[in-house]
């Protein structure tokens, strides 16, 4: 059976996605007294979860770059730029842990921002109606970046809490999109084939 490049991104995309939410949560999980209200995610970075961490990181930011090889038959520079910066982000915040202070902080705010402009972006290649759903994930990570970022507001949800806002519902996208891409023809893929024939 022949496998599109579309749905192989795609593929790799959910691969990427679903490995990082899973150990992101085994971690938490074996962290000496992490709290989700109180503690950063890039906490998890160091110590006995660090190489869980760092490695889930990298191979998220790893696939996300080989996805963005095969979906580059999208076209759009928006998307493609987006798919190219989230992969080096997560890579560089994963070869950098939080103790590394600027460098980690710098990769870490590019992945949130970058991943809730591709989230909003994507509407552009997406259906109705994930295309609106992946607006307002896109929304809910930059407006918590911006709350997180600029503020000391987070709706009694913590540091530690408002982090994860920016964190997982980019991650939840990247998922959607994944089984999106596997198992429909988009209509910028259709598009560029139509104009190779």
């Amino acid at each position: 059976m022949e496998i599109s490049n579309q749905k192989l991104g795609g593929l790799l995309i959910a691969i990427a996605s679903t490995q990082l939410i899973l150990l992101l949560i085994a971690a938490e999980a074996l962290y000496p007294g992490y709290n989700i209200s109180s503690s950063f995610i890039s906490s998890l970075s160091i110590g006995s979860t660090g190489s869980i961490f760092g490695v889930s990181l990298f191979l998220f930011g790893l696939l996300v770059l080989l996805s963005g090889y095969f979906l580059r038959t999208f076209r759009d520079v928006l998307i493609n730029a987006a798919v190219a910066v989230i992969g080096v982000a997560a890579i560089g915040a994963s070869v950098f842990p939080v103790n590394s202070g600027i460098p980690h902080v710098f990769f870490s705010s590019i992945l949130f921002v970058f991943g809730g402009i591709a989230a909003i972006g994507s509407f552009r290649i997406e259906k109705p109606p994930l295309s609106y759903f992946s607006v307002l994930l896109g929304f809910i990570t930059l407006a918590s970046f911006i709350l997180f970022a600029f503020t000391n507001y987070s709706f009694g949800l913590g540091s530690g809490g408002l982090e994860n806002l920016m964190a997982y519902p980019p991650l939840i996208w990247a998922l959607l999109l994944g089984g999106y891409l596997m198992n429909s023809e988009s209509g910028s893929a259709s598009r560029a084939r139509r104009r190779r024939r």
